[in-house]
């Protein structure tokens, strides 16, 4: 999440209103994004040589973390 703020912040140079923030972290489009966020994890690990298994695993756990489930 800190990543996708302080890109927002270099690509138009101000501040993510911290509101603004907190309504998007519950948005269906927020929602998206972890879940391809930890996909691209999951893939890194696996890269790297983890088991794909549980790799995705952990993809899954971590998603459902910031999603609600």
């Amino acid at each position: 999440m800190r990543f996708l703020g302080l890109g927002l912040y270099l690509e138009t140079g101000k501040d993510v209103a911290a509101e603004a923030a907190a309504s998007w972290g519950t948005s269906d489009e927020a929602k998206t994004f972890m879940r391809a966020s930890a996909q691209s994890w999951a893939d890194a690990h696996v890269a790297v040589g983890e088991a794909p298994d549980v790799a995705r695993g952990m993809a899954e756990r971590t998603a459902a973390f910031y999603t609600g489930g």
